[in-house]
């Protein structure tokens, strides 16, 4: 085994992401975590009409993590899924601490200009407040 024996995947279901999780089944046949946030919400959803609001939530970080799994299986590799609910950096970088995560792989999204901006960059805050290295695929 490497020196990086437990490995954290974010996933957000992009293209980018998912390519990111497929390079690190070819590096290694360590443990790996993927995980993928669902951002944190508490106004009231019961006014929209939505009948399990959490569900509603959390549906794209299942669907990423449902994909991420599938990926697993075809690649034969062994994985833990972990839904997170939460700022996203701050819930990868917690959940890297307390799987003692020897690396984080994220992709990386490309966002430049206005666009980066304004969103902010959670793979920067990431790699800022990780106690561990962080490793950025481009897609």
């Amino acid at each position: 085994m490497g020196k990086y024996n437990r490995i954290l995947v974010a996933v957000d279901g992009s293209a980018t992401s998912l390519h990111a999780l497929r390079e690190v089944f070819k590096l290694t046949g360590s443990w790996v975590t993927v995980v993928a946030v669902a951002p944190f919400y508490d106004g009231d959803l019961g006014l929209v009409g939505v009948a399990d609001p959490q569900a509603l939530m959390t549906e794209p970080c299942n669907t990423a993590l449902e994909r991420a799994q599938e990926m697993a299986d075809q690649a034969g590799a062994v994985i833990q899924t972990v839904c997170a609910v939460g700022t996203p950096y701050e819930r990868i970088v917690d959940l890297a601490q307390k799987e003692k995560s020897s690396l984080i792989v994220m992709g990386a999204h490309g966002h430049t200009g206005l666009k980066r901006l304004l969103m902010g960059s959670v793979t920067e805050r990431v790699i800022g407040h990780a106690a561990c290295p962080v490793l950025v695929v481009k897609g």
